[in-house]
């Protein structure tokens, strides 16, 4: 996690209610899931709901942004960064033990690099072989 990710979420965390331990889970849906404990209608079944795609949803479809999860960013950013850093780099900030999950699940080639790759191969074989 970069140190300005962190330093939003502490702020984040800073910022919430006194005693409000959580960033993602309002205080609000903190309340309901307490009063739900107290009446006895929170089981161990009972699931915390997080709401964060939800959420994601409403702001991506007010924005008009085409349909994507959080993870996509995800994997977004990976592919971003593996455009100047090192793969073995990549696999360690997205805390993958093996460097085939990085690859594999979140490197995309995309067309534009396969033409940026295409215009570097035939410069080079220009140079080797000129006309």
């Amino acid at each position: 996690m970069s140190n300005e990710a962190a330093d939003l979420l502490v702020n984040m965390q800073a910022e919430a209610s006194e005693g409000h331990p959580y960033v993602f889970v309002s205080p609000k849906r903190l309340e309901k899931i307490k009063e739900r404990r107290e009446i006895g209608k929170w089981t161990p079944r009972s699931e915390l709901i997080n709401n964060l795609g939800r959420d994601f949803s409403v702001v991506r479809r007010r924005a008009k942004v085409a349909d994507c999860t959080i993870h996509d960013l995800r994997r977004s950013a990976l592919t971003n960064w593996a455009e100047k850093l090192p793969i073995q780099v990549v696999q360690q900030l997205a805390g993958h033990a093996s460097m085939t999950t990085t690859r594999k699940y979140y490197l995309a080639v995309r067309s534009e690099d396969i033409q940026s790759a295409s215009k570097w191969v035939n410069k080079i074989l220009a140079r080797t072989y000129p006309d």
